[in-house]
């Protein structure tokens, strides 16, 4: 029986047999009793619930009221609304020696850094990094479905304090739903969701259950989704490399996710978890063929599953602690890569790439009363992870090459932090260490391997000076760092027939950052305000570098993964939103970014991944059953100073860049409950059919390329949802 079935089973006869409910722990009321209130409530930034108002950092959320009203088929469209937050995904256009558009939604950017200097979980739980090299490319976005997600919280700017490993440039959890989020204030709740999109002409059906008893509650959510490819506007529809519109592409997934809740104790509740999501894409590839490859098919396929064990209490267990929360759990991730090329000797690559872990996360939460109120939070995080690749090569070479050696990864952390309230002033100092481990096998590895040993140390403290509740100006500082990944440590980047190698680096060390962030948030009656300013500088990026030889027969240049460049990012941030005239909220922002990297010969250099400057402006109509909002978005273009050179794919000189033009985006959503138990969503997105290249998609292709309109944004399009409630 495979895993998907087993996990599919274990939520039918768990589900028989027992269930749980959803309750948060009670806080310390003389300190928290404000969290009644309407105020959004924050929890990444301090792993503790504060007003959002009362958080030293700039973060945002999207609780499921939002999420439904974005009514968004995956995270890029989920995130298009948050102008500094942006999720790369190329069109479709790889090969046997390339992967050009395989990542799927590659990474999420945040603050002009992105990939896996971007720290992304699902309920707490670090996701699989991303990979890319030759056509084995492999993102992280896609191991998200947005049918399970009940609420998104980002974290910007370093996080290691928090989180450690990978958070750079910042953090985003992905919450599940809860079965309170169904419930509603009920006692059980079941609703039937049907939904097509014409972005990508796709069909989606997805069912809600949840139930509570006395002590108990339960959750289901399931769903399937069959698509085609994205749009664009493209218009040659040519079966050769000069094609703009995207390849045909046939996907399917399911997504499972099931919840089992207990209270054992007025004080202590236990949750299971169970998730499951599979994802496959067929795609014709009209743009591989030439004349010497007649077809190129390619099969993907992506599966991400986890169980979970939760345990909170109230009660002390150690003497020292007022709340207690345990997470046990084991997740496996997994993607193969099937590339066939017909051609006079056929070619094909079979890359796979799997993921599995397991960790426990424990926090413990002590508050002392006395002049002033404490609040102090301890923990210790501990993962260790199996990550294995190989590529199954036939045609040009007829062999099983690892890319790099089967690793496992060790993590363990202890942290720390202090949240001092006073009546006009809050200060929040926290510390964490962590140390890292990596052991390889030699097994099927071609290269002598090396293991790596280290440790980091990531403090931070923050304020926020209560002035007057329109006006709670804050500071934060914070280090952060990103351990190597597996890839780095040890890469399989050789091949003599062509004359390169490479060695592994067992003295290669973490990029770090060095943080700083000034603001000021402050709410007015219905209005409600953050203005930040942020200065992040980061040192030894992580860079290939040729180390040696000659690239002569005998004589082959030698790579290797190198601690070189640094960088600076500086940036504004302003957001605003009020609420007037009773149903009407009027949302608006801006935010701006520059920056370069130093080269160790100290030579500047643009950071192409910084984003252009953007504005939004937003206006909505609610009333109690129904409901419209527009939204216009616009981006500038980026100055040429400030973007690099790329390298040209035959002369393999450096060439210009293409620079996106500017451009502006209206979308319009609506919504209508015609009936208590019926619901519709329905959105148009870029109503004026504006022909635009969003920077992040078309990054890093040649001015000169003949295909640019392969990379454009699509059309207009329309989505409806419809929801029954049963």
């Amino acid at each position: 029986m495979s895993s998907s079935k087993t996990i599919h089973w274990l939520v039918i006869i768990a589900g028989s047999s027992f269930s749980a409910t959803s309750s948060a722990s009670n806080f310390n009321q003389a300190l928290y009793a404000e969290l009644s209130s309407l105020e959004p409530i924050s929890v990444i930034a301090t792993k503790g619930d504060r007003l959002i108002t009362d958080v030293p950092h700039s973060v945002v959320l999207i609780d499921n009221n939002e999420i439904n009203r974005r009514n968004s088929k995956d995270i890029k469209e989920l995130f298009s609304e948050d102008l500094d937050i942006e999720v790369r995904s190329q069109t479709a256009r790889f090969g046997v020696s390339s992967g050009v558009g395989r990542t799927g939604q590659e990474s999420i950017n945040i603050r002009g850094l992105e990939g896996n200097r971007v720290l992304m979980m699902i309920d707490g739980i670090r996701m699989p990094h991303s990979f890319d090299y030759s056509s084995a490319s492999v993102g992280r976005g896609d191991y998200v479905e947005l049918e399970g997600i009940g609420q998104i919280e980002v974290l910007k700017g370093p996080s290691s304090t928090q989180y450690g490993s990978d958070g750079l440039a910042g953090a985003v959890n992905f919450k599940t739903i809860t079965a309170n989020d169904l419930l509603k204030g009920g006692d059980s709740s079941a609703a039937i969701k049907v939904g097509y999109r014409s972005v990508n002409q796709s069909s989606t059906g997805a069912i809600h259950w949840a139930r509570k008893g006395s002590d108990w509650n339960a959750l289901l959510v399931s769903s399937l989704t069959s698509s085609s490819q994205m749009s664009n506007q493209g218009q040659l529809d040519t079966p050769d490399a000069l094609r703009t519109k995207p390849n045909p592409e046939d996907n399917n997934q399911r997504y499972l996710l099931a919840k089992l809740e207990r209270q054992f104790r007025p004080k202590q509740n236990m949750l299971l978890t169970l998730e499951d999501v599979t994802k496959n894409r067929h795609t014709n590839v009209y743009t591989a063929r030439t004349s010497s490859v007649f077809d190129h098919q390619a099969k993907d396929w992506l599966k991400r599953q986890r169980i979970s064990l939760d345990l909170v209490t109230n009660q002390t267990i150690f003497g020292f602690e007022d709340e207690s929360s345990f997470k046990l759990w084991l997740q496996k991730a997994a993607v193969n890569q099937l590339s066939i090329e017909d051609r006079q000797i056929d070619r094909s690559r079979d890359n796979n790439l799997s993921d599995n872990s397991f960790g426990l996360n424990a926090h413990w939460v002590n508050y002392k009363e006395g002049i002033n109120l404490q609040k102090w939070t301890y923990g210790l995080d501990i993962q260790q992870s199996k990550i294995v690749q190989s590529v199954k090569r036939t045609g040009d070479y007829n062999d099983q090459v690892k890319y790099f050696p089967d690793t496992q990864r060790n993590l363990f952390a202890i942290y720390g932090q202090l949240e001092l309230d006073t009546d006009k002033f809050s200060v929040i100092p926290g510390i964490r260490l962590d140390h890292y481990q990596f052991k390889s096998s030699q097994a099927g590895y071609s290269l002598p391997i090396v293991n790596l040993n280290d440790s980091a140390i990531s403090p931070s403290i923050s304020g926020v000076w209560k002035l007057q509740p329109y006006a709670k100006p804050y500071i934060t500082w914070s280090k952060g760092f990103r351990a190597p990944t597996q890839d780095q440590v040890n890469n399989g980047f050789s091949n003599l027939r062509h004359g390169y190698t490479s060695i592994g680096n067992p003295n290669l060390q973490s990029e770090k950052a060095n943080s700083l962030e000034v603001g000021i948030k402050g709410k007015w009656q219905k209005s409600r305000y953050t203005i930040a300013g942020y200065s992040n500088h980061y040192k030894d990026f992580i860079e290939q570098q040729i180390v040696g030889g000659s690239g002569r027969s005998g004589d082959p240049l030698i790579y290797q993964y190198l601690n070189r460049s640094q960088a600076t990012i500086q940036g504004l941030d302003v957001r605003f939103e009020t609420l007037f005239k009773r149903h009407w909220t009027l949302t608006s922002g801006w935010v701006y970014s520059k920056g370069k990297a130093t080269s160790s010969g100290g030579q500047n250099q643009p950071i192409d991944t910084i984003q252009p400057m953007r504005a939004s402006l937003g206006l909505s109509y609610q009333r109690q059953n129904w409901g419209i909002t527009g939204q216009w978005l616009h981006t500038w273009s980026k100055k040429p100073s400030d973007v690099g050179t790329v390298t040209d794919t035959q002369t393999r000189m450096q060439v210009a860049q293409y620079v996106a033009p500017a451009y502006s985006v209206f979308n319009l959503k609506a919504n209508w409950q015609p009936r208590k138990d019926l619901n519709l969503n329905v959105g148009i997105g870029n109503l004026f059919d504006k022909k635009y290249w969003r920077w992040s998609d078309v990054r890093g292709v040649e001015a000169a390329s003949p295909v640019l309109d392969a990379y454009t944004g699509p059309g207009r399009n329309i989505s409806v949802t419809l929801r029954y409630d049963l």
